[in-house]
């Protein structure tokens, strides 16, 4: 049985070390996370001369920690999401397989999604959320056939913010429900509890 299945945004974290007065220049809500489109992205990264890139979002993160904790299960946990048709995408998905969790991704024509994280010395972080490809996962591409093979669905309130993903979630959740799987959801961040409730 699979362990722990998971869907989200798939996102290439790329970690950067400032201060306040760099995070400031972007935001005026350090702490939380910021939807952002490609070109505000570009200009962020562009700002810095140094980072850390990793396969990246909060499910990806629970599961890359799950496949640490549990590195010598027999079967891995699963990750499903949407990625571009882009080296991102494919860098993406080699890093989560190297991590020890299963990719069950589905590919977009449209880029690969990433966040630029700014850390403060204070180990605050504050994001920028480019979704890309993210929001186009749809209720379809799930891997359904691994749902009743599942333990435990996890997935995250990040999810709400393309309509396709919210009904995906909800769906699925209610399916695992139905199939007496244990439901796992985390309310992701207090940008996400404020916007949605």
């Amino acid at each position: 049985m699979i362990p722990l299945l998971g869907l989200e945004n798939p996102l290439m974290d790329c970690i950067i070390h400032t201060d306040y007065t760099m995070v400031s220049k972007f935001t005026d809500k350090p702490g939380t996370m910021n939807l952002v489109e490609a070109d505000v992205s570009a200009r962020i990264l562009a700002a810095f001369s140094g980072y850390i890139t990793i396969a990246g979002g909060s499910c990806s993160n629970t599961l890359r920690g799950f496949a640490w904790l549990c590195k010598d299960a027999q079967n891995p946990p699963v990750y499903a999401g949407a990625v571009g048709q882009d080296d991102t995408g494919k860098a993406f998905e080699k890093l989560l397989a190297d991590c020890g969790v299963r990719p069950a991704l589905v590919f977009k024509q449209v880029p690969t999604g990433s966040s630029r994280i700014l850390v403060t010395p204070d180990h605050e972080r504050t994001m920028f959320t480019y979704l890309g490809a993210c929001r186009e996962y749809r209720l379809e591409d799930f891997p359904f056939q691994l749902l009743a093979e599942t333990a435990v669905f996890h997935t995250t309130g990040y999810m709400w913010d393309t309509e396709n993903q919210k009904k995906a979630a909800k769906e699925l959740m209610l399916k695992a429900g139905t199939l007496k799987r244990t439901v796992s959801f985390d309310l992701a961040d207090p940008f996400v509890v404020d916007r949605y409730g």
